[in-house]
């Protein structure tokens, strides 16, 4: 799946408003996620894949919490009911969540909620993710099948 930032020209914000911060948790009660989320800061491939070993990852170049611009986190689902490593079932049922359900995103310090907007199939080899730079949007990715590159879903 492609991952492209959108530019806008958006209102600044002053420091003293905005303050950005990492994501470590994401958490929806709906469908009992809560998993830990790591930031690397290197787009290259095989460290984000190590990376999701651990859980969910925030993608490099999208926004941190607290300022404009949308936080883009994956994670892989399996929705094998046995894996050794749970990393490996972070998203599972993210296509389940309904318009208007709450998802938290938990920085060090600070909760950030969001409603789900929607729930889109997107097809992992031609679709592109779009990267709003204005207002403050969160997007949640995973596979819809293990271990192959066919479908994505995709929660705004």
């Amino acid at each position: 799946m492609l991952f492209r930032s959108v530019v806008t020209t958006a209102p600044t914000q002053s420091a003293a408003v905005a303050k950005a911060e990492l994501p470590v948790r994401v958490t929806s009660s709906v469908i009992g996620l809560h998993v830990t989320v790591s930031n690397p800061t290197s787009t290259n491939v095989e460290k984000l894949d190590q990376a999701l070993l651990t859980g969910a990852v925030r993608y490099p170049t999208s926004a941190q919490l607290g300022v404009n611009g949308t936080v883009l986190i994956f994670g892989h689902s399996s929705y094998l009911p046995i894996v050794h490593n749970q990393a490996y079932k972070a998203f599972d049922g993210i296509q389940n969540l309904k318009k208007g359900e709450a998802i938290s995103v938990y920085s060090a310090t600070t909760e950030y909620r969001y409603a789900v907007v929607g729930v889109r199939v997107a097809d992992a080899t031609e679709d592109v993710v779009e990267l709003p730079a204005t207002g403050k949007h969160l997007v949640l990715v995973t596979c819809d099948s293990f271990s192959k590159k066919t479908n994505r879903f995709v929660v705004t």
